[in-house]
C-alpha cells in the first residue's frame, strides 16, 4: 500500500477553490501516514484515516449521488471490489495479498473520485465555455 494513498490527492488538481483541494490533500497525507510512515506500529493515524476516509466516502456519495447520472457508481464497484479483496487477503500469514489489493484500493478510488470531482465541477465550465450543453 505504502504511499499509493497519494493518489487521492490527484483530485485536487481538478477541484476549483481552496477548500476542495484541501480535503483531498487532507486525505492523501493521512492515508500516507496510516499505510506508509505508520505502517508497522500502532498509530493514531490509522484511526484518523479511517474515520477520515469514510466521511469522504459518505460526502462524495452524496455530491456526486445529487449531480452525478447514476451509472456512475458503476465506477465505484473497482475499488469496492479491491477493498473487500485486501480486507479479505489480510486474514491471510502472506502479506503480500493484501499490499497489492490495497495498493489497486487506493489507485483506483483514486482515479475514480479525480473523475467524478472533474464531471462535477470542471466539465460543465468546460463545456459552457466551448458552447456545449452537457446533460
Amino acid at each position: 500500500a505504502g504511499l499509493s494513498g497519494a493518489c487521492y490527492a490527484l483530485p485536487a488538481l481538478v477541484a476549483p477553490g481552496v477548500l476542495e483541494p484541501a480535503l483531498w490533500l487532507t486525505t492523501a497525507f493521512l492515508s500516507c501516514m496510516a499505510d506508509y510512515v505508520h505502517i508497522s506500529h500502532d498509530s493514531a493515524f490509522h484511526g484518523l484515516d479511517r474515520c477520515w476516509a469514510t466521511l469522504m466516502l459518505l460526502r462524495c456519495s452524496l455530491l456526486f449521488g445529487a449531480r452525478l447520472d447514476p451509472s456512475f457508481f458503476l465506477l465505484a464497484l473497482v475499488p469496492l471490489g479491491c477493498f473487500v479483496k485486501g480486507r479479505d487477503a489480510k486474514l491471510l500469514p502472506d502479506p503480500s495479498g493484501w499490499v497489492f489489493w490495497h495498493t489497486l484500493w487506493h489507485c483506483s478510488g483514486g482515479l475514480v473520485v479525480t473523475l467524478g470531482v472533474w464531471m462535477l465541477y470542471r466539465a460543465p465550465a468546460e463545456a459552457a465555455a466551448s458552447g456545449l450543453h452537457i446533460g
